[in-house]
């Protein structure tokens, strides 16, 4: 049996060498599974610390580690054989590209792990308008990971012997033409840092745009996309946003309502004046307009005389509601104290 598995060649190597190599990759792949296994166990230990470093780093590390052992594994099984000296330099450049590769892998979620640890830390700590929002770390994430990638495969590049001068060069010159042919991209990508900077809105907060009203879901940085209040949602570029008047509606501090109301001509002073008394003590008796209120006798109307109310209602009151709430409050006031509205009418008088 051993002879003929040292004397039987496939691909020019004995069925032997074969069986080690497949052994090798088995092995590679069991230890890969026991790491996955150990890492579990130490996840567990980890979790009950109060630091949140150490089961980042841990998570973070883990699969790279797996496909290491794997891609290593890989390597050492088919460097174990011999095809041709044109076949093995690939394997070493491919072995070379996915050490690389896994390697940026591996610093991109480490750096990617940091930024949600401290970032996140910082956005804790901040409140109000100063508070950061999750499109802030999202950007942070894709600008980092993006210059992690690009630098990971240059370098991959280089190690296989591509020269990277004259890639450069040439990506100089092709970058021009894709600039050229891209621009409206690039001007959404400009646009999306600008509202990363300006920060006019945060996820969450419900905007007007031209025709457009309702909660921002997601900030990138070619796009914003907005739920409108009918539940549709409205993907619109970041340079449309940023040359369109913002309106951010969760930012003002209360909502001012003006109200105006018609009492008939038949009242008198005394129950003019006991209208407007009702009107200004409002908020001492619904809660979530604010104090700051007013009440005018401010015009003789055709068939009326007319009252202007303006009210604010605080930040995290129902609008709706709270309209719904004053309007029943001045209708219940003002049938209790026999205060009449008007209506449209007309006094026709006859001569004979």
């Amino acid at each position: 049996m051993i002879h003929y598995l040292t004397t039987t060649t496939f691909l020019n190597n004995p069925l032997s060498e074969w069986i080690i190599s497949l052994s090798i990759i088995v092995a590679a792949i069991i230890l890969a599974k026991s790491i996955h296994w150990i890492f579990q166990k130490i996840a567990k230990l980890t979790s009950k610390t109060e630091s949140k470093i150490d089961d980042m780093l841990f998570d973070k590390i883990e699969k790279p580690l797996e496909y290491a052992v794997i891609i290593f594994g890989f390597w050492l099984a088919l460097k174990n054989m011999f095809f041709s000296i044109e076949i093995d330099k690939y394997i070493n450049d491919a072995y070379k590209i996915l050490v690389i590769i896994n390697a940026t892998w591996l610093v991109s979620r480490l750096v990617s792990g940091f930024i949600n640890e401290y970032m996140q830390r910082v956005a804790d700590k901040k409140s109000g308008s100063d508070k950061l929002d999750t499109s802030v770390i999202h950007t942070l994430n894709k600008v980092a990971s993006g210059f992690i990638w690009v630098f990971g495969i240059v370098v991959a590049l280089g190690h296989i012997g591509v020269n990277i001068g004259a890639l450069i060069t040439g990506l100089g010159i092709g970058g021009v033409a894709f600039a050229l042919a891209s621009q409206d991209t690039i001007k959404n990508i400009f646009a999306g840092v600008i509202l990363f900077v300006d920060r006019p809105f945060r996820i969450g907060d419900r905007i007007k745009i031209d025709a457009y009203d309702g909660y921002v879901e997601d900030i990138g940085i070619r796009s914003v996309r907005i739920r409108t209040l009918d539940k549709r949602l409205i993907t619109m570029s970041c340079s449309k946003v940023a040359d369109s008047v913002i309106e951010n509606i969760s930012s003002e501090p209360v909502r001012r309502v003006v109200l105006s109301l018609g009492l008939t001509y038949d009242t008198t002073p005394e129950k003019m004046q006991t209208a407007l008394n009702l009107l200004k003590g409002l908020p001492d008796i619904v809660t979530e307009i604010k104090h700051d209120i007013s009440a005018y006798f401010n015009t003789y109307g055709d068939f009326s005389l007319n009252i202007t109310l303006t009210y604010f209602i605080r930040k995290n009151a129902d609008l709706l509601d709270t309209q719904s709430k004053v309007n029943l409050k001045i209708l219940s006031l003002f049938n209790e104290n026999g205060l009449n509205f008007a209506f449209p009418t007309q006094t026709v008088i006859l001569e004979k």
